[in-house]
């Protein structure tokens, strides 16, 4: 067994687990103290299985710390004592790597500083200190250490516990620490009455075996790491079917003159992401597709808050993704396409261009536990898979004509790709593979299609949806034996 100490301290939880026999991950941001537990324990148990990690819980290294953990396999647990989580700044950036870290039916054990201790606000309340005695409510509290470091300490309740780590875990139950005893602070003002003391005790334990009674000093939340890629919950939408529609207009026919809804629809749209949009696609969050949720780093395209991506999964299954087919999802992004498709396949390669994606993209395959089935790769174009081919290739492209400024302009704007892989795709296509592509009559549908006809084949649609004022196509590319190899 496998167990990830968070925060380790001084590293008395690392010493009994590993008397149990259990291999110990022992996890602190403080130098001096990996130290002192590696002092302890080669003075007490020399034999103990413990690696050491010197790491920031708010510094989130997903890469290479995930990688490391997961190279002898995944964690069957992890624990976080002595009020670790009250130091996270960002409990939801810390759920999605510990779901990376985790195997599906691991255990997450936490003790907690609860914001309601009703013996600290009696007492202090009693003697005059109401500073003290609601110091909890505030939202950020500074704890001051040795010198000028002051640590923000903050105190989550377990339902913000809860909804930060919903996505990947499952709450097995709330239990209070201290709900007839006082704080330890307490202690040497109840040791002058030890009858009293004694039957606190008495009280505690009876008490504390109580589910959800979290008014306390501290509390405990057992969470237990669920197999999100399996799981369909009860609330998803069920698959949609697929309908012929048309590409003559955007073919044949001129624009459509604009209405006034739509022309509407767009400043509606424009005002959003001026206000609440754009400053979500510069931090880290969470999106659910299909119920499955994702990671999302900076700059990385969303698939949700643009749709395409959201849209398109619905369809990543058979008839269009075969069972056992190759897939390639090409500008993966966070790794949406590539995810649903190892659903059907163990036969996936990943590629983007943006570092930041392929680190996204890696994120969320471990997260789901797909590591087994999808190679994320990073590189310019077809170049990272030159000698492969696959049966299915997937592409949510940048369908708008313009130069990209920024490392998200380059999931929206190109100059030249559909050209470019309308060339290049055909090379990398088994006989009688296809090409499945999203587009927006937003964009540039015409130089696409008529980009895959210059190159041969058959492009057919396969579904069409209106979303926020935008009329998205799923398009098949087919292309016929003779054109494959002369692309």
């Amino acid at each position: 067994m496998r167990i990830l100490d968070l925060g380790c301290g001084t590293g008395w939880d690392t010493l009994w687990l590993a008397r149990q026999g259990v291999h110990v991950t022992a996890v602190d941001a403080s130098g001096a103290m990996l130290e002192r537990v590696q002092a302890r324990i080669r003075a007490t148990l020399p034999s103990a299985a413990v690696d050491w990690i010197r790491w920031d819980l708010n510094a989130l290294p997903f890469g290479s710390v995930v990688r490391l953990l997961q190279h002898g396999g995944h964690m069957d647990g992890a624990l976080a004592n002595f009020g670790v989580f009250n130091c996270i700044r960002d409990l939801h950036a810390l759920a999605a790597w510990l779901a990376a870290v985790l195997r599906p039916g691991g255990r997450l054990v936490a003790t907690v500083m609860s914001p309601i201790a009703p013996w600290e606000i009696v007492w202090y309340g009693i003697h005059g200190r109401p500073a003290i005695a609601f110091r909890r409510w505030r939202h950020t509290v500074y704890a001051h250490l040795s010198g000028d470091t002051a640590i923000p300490v903050r105190y989550p309740s377990p339902r913000t516990i809860r909804r930060a780590f919903a996505p990947w875990f499952r709450c097995r139950g709330v239990y209070g620490i201290g709900v007839a005893l006082p704080p330890s602070a307490l202690f040497p003002a109840l040791e002058r009455h030890p009858h009293r003391f004694r039957r606190l005790i008495r009280w505690e334990d009876r008490l504390h075996r109580i589910p959800h009674l979290w008014w306390a000093d501290h509390y405990l939340i057992d969470l237990e790491r669920r197999d999100v890629a399996t799981e369909r919950p009860s609330n998803a939408r069920a698959y949609p079917r697929a309908h012929a529609c048309h590409l003559s207009t955007a073919l044949d026919m001129p624009p459509a003159r604009r209405t006034p809804i739509p022309r509407v629809w767009r400043t509606v749209r424009r005002m959003r992401w001026k206000l609440r949009d754009r400053a979500r696609v510069h931090r880290t969050h969470v999106v659910r597709v299909q119920g499955t949720p994702f990671v999302v780093l900076p700059e990385v395209f969303d698939p949700v808050l643009f749709g395409t991506g959201a849209w398109m999964a619905e369809f990543i299954r058979p008839p269009w993704v075969p069972p056992g087919a190759a897939v390639l999802d090409w500008g993966t992004g966070c790794g949406v396409g590539a995810v649903f498709a190892a659903r059907w396949t163990p036969y996936v390669a990943a590629v983007d261009i943006l570092p930041q994606a392929a680190r996204c993209a890696e994120i969320n395959v471990g997260i789901h536990i797909m590591n087994h089935r999808v190679t994320v790769y990073c590189g310019d174009g077809f170049a990272p898979v030159r000698d492969r081919w696959f049966d299915v290739i997937l592409w949510n492209p940048p369908y708008l004509r313009g130069i990209p400024e920024t490392p998200l302009d380059v999931a929206l704007k190109s100059t030249h790709l559909a050209e470019s892989f309308a060339a290049e795709a055909p090379r990398h296509l088994r006989p009688g593979g296809h090409v499945l592509v999203v587009l927006s009559d937003a964009g540039d549908m015409v130089s696409f299609i008529r980009a895959w006809q210059q190159h041969g084949g058959t492009v057919r649609c396969i579904a069409e949806r209106t979303w926020d004022g935008e009329r998205f196509y799923l398009l098949q590319w087919r292309v016929h034996a003779g054109t494959r190899s002369s692309g």
